[in-house]
């Protein structure tokens, strides 16, 4: 699927049809939105997101090949540590909400709710 993706980019490369539809439009537009350049294109797709992808890959093809290099791919941040699981089990939060929390908290209020889960 990637590597249909970049192909977007490259004027002398056409996948096939099926390639093509096996490409999610919400990857294809967070894609897209890695690159300055391009971020533009996938905001367009996200407004008429019911456009078949075909034709999306199409836009992006006619429209930016050999004009964009390469666009990289967003990663997300991971944010797991068991106060972070913790925190979201106490307070019945999320776990962003948890990350904001672990950073205001008291280290003393921390290792309390810590008690608090610890099998004796």
């Amino acid at each position: 699927m990637f590597n249909t993706m970049f192909s977007a980019l490259d004027k002398n490369k056409t996948p096939t049809t099926e390639e093509i539809e096996k490409i999610s439009s919400f990857i294809f537009c967070k894609w897209l939105a890695g690159s300055p350049s391009s971020i533009f294109k996938a905001n367009e797709i996200n407004l008429y997101y019911d456009i078949p992808i075909i034709n999306q890959y199409f836009l992006i093809k006619h429209s930016l090949a050999g004009k964009v290099r390469n666009v990289k791919y967003v990663k997300t941040d991971k944010h797991d540590s068991p106060d972070i699981d913790l925190m979201v089990k106490h307070f019945k939060i999320s776990k962003l909400k948890a990350l904001e929390y672990l950073k205001i908290i008291d280290k003393n209020e921390l290792n309390n709710i810590r008690e608090l889960y610890t099998q004796k």
